[in-house]
């Protein structure tokens, strides 16, 4: 399983242009806020996307936003802390690999915005995200 997730890493990481593929995105387990080993390629993948943009564009990158999400297992209001916690985490991870704090911006949808709609109560992985994006505007824009 660990190499069917790492390929497409590689074949993203090659693509040019830098973030073809569709933005890097971290994947929880249930319930939680932490990283599995795996995903810390995709952080470092997430990184490098944001410097090799900056270099094949000379763009200047004015931000990075995380939207976290969670599914609907648990009350709204402890899916939007958990969200909160999943998008801060992986704020804390991108900042030790050396972006600026006030760089990287957070929005936590708890479970507002499923990528696949369930019922309460259902766990679903498709839905207990963080998706890292170039920009700002995917933390301030109301879609």
């Amino acid at each position: 399983m660990r190499l069917a997730l790492l390929i497409p890493l590689v074949a993203a990481a090659l693509s040019t242009p830098a973030m073809a593929s569709g933005p890097p995105t971290i994947w929880f387990a249930t319930d939680s806020a932490s990283l599995r080993p795996y995903e810390h390629n995709t952080l470092d993948y997430a990184v490098n996307s944001v410097r090799t943009y900056q270099a094949e564009t000379g763009a200047r990158v004015d931000a990075v936003c995380i939207v976290a999400s969670a599914d609907r297992v648990g009350s709204s209001a402890y899916n939007l802390r958990l969200s909160r916690r999943r998008g801060e985490l992986v704020r804390r991870e991108l900042i030790t690999r050396g972006f600026e704090p006030g760089f990287v911006i957070v929005r936590a949808l708890g479970e507002e915005r499923p990528l696949v709609e369930t019922a309460d109560e259902v766990a679903e992985a498709s839905n207990r995200y963080a998706t890292i994006y170039i920009g700002s505007e995917p933390c301030t824009s109301e879609n």
